[in-house]
């Protein structure tokens, strides 16, 4: 009876062991993502240019080769806003942003979005750039960028001697893992397993003998 007992403890303690073991943390491998974007206002070139008095003009500066880990913040782009002469008038313009991914998978989308508002003298600006749509899905990953942005003026006043401003489009990158690697045992874990079961062989074969 007391052998029966003994067997049936270690029998469990054995099993136990093996389920510790194979409940290790699963080994995530890290998901680069390679993209590169562009952008075009009014369905023409990344460059638009508004007259009033003097000229107001916006300018798209796409990044490229990015290979980021995702998830990460990321920079999907510059748009530049300068001015010549005392312009002093408005924008209406649609802007779509594209994105071209290489890795994980290769594909490709776009954002859209509309520029409105008005540029006065002496640069006091309320451009403002709203997207459609602020999510696209390539494959498994993820692009979220912010929804508004108020483009920033030129730095140094009105007029020729202007710098210009410079707006980044800002947002997030995320990624589901295309293959979830199944959970790998500690060393430690399967150190001690085995310990484990080779005390609860021999003390099966001393109560036994």
């Amino acid at each position: 009876m007391m052998f029966k007992r003994v067997s049936t403890l270690l029998s469990a303690c054995a099993l136990a062991g093996v389920m510790v073991a194979f409940t290790g943390t699963a080994a995530h491998a890290a998901t680069m993502v390679s993209f590169s974007t562009t952008g075009s206002f009014g369905g023409g070139g990344n460059t638009i240019t508004f007259v009033d008095g003097g000229t107001a003009t916006l300018t798209f500066f796409g990044t490229t080769n990015n290979n980021l880990e995702a998830p990460t913040n990321a920079n999907f782009g510059d748009i530049q806003l300068s001015t010549v002469g005392d312009f002093s008038g408005s924008a209406n313009t649609s802007f779509t942003l594209g994105i071209s991914q290489t890795a994980p998978t290769v594909g490709s989308s776009s954002l859209s979005a509309q520029i409105t508002g008005t540029l006065a003298k002496l640069n006091q600006t309320d451009f403002v750039l709203l997207f459609d749509t602020t999510t696209a899905t390539i494959g498994n990953v993820t692009y979220l960028l912010q929804k508004e942005y108020f483009l920033v003026p030129p730095s140094s006043g009105a007029g020729g001697g202007a710098v210009p401003g410079n707006t980044t489009l800002q947002g997030k990158l995320t990624a589901t893992e295309i293959n979830p690697q199944i959970p790998v045992p500690e060393p430690a874990t399967m150190m001690l397993l085995g310990t484990g079961l080779l005390a609860a062989f021999r003390a099966r074969r001393k109560i036994a003998s």
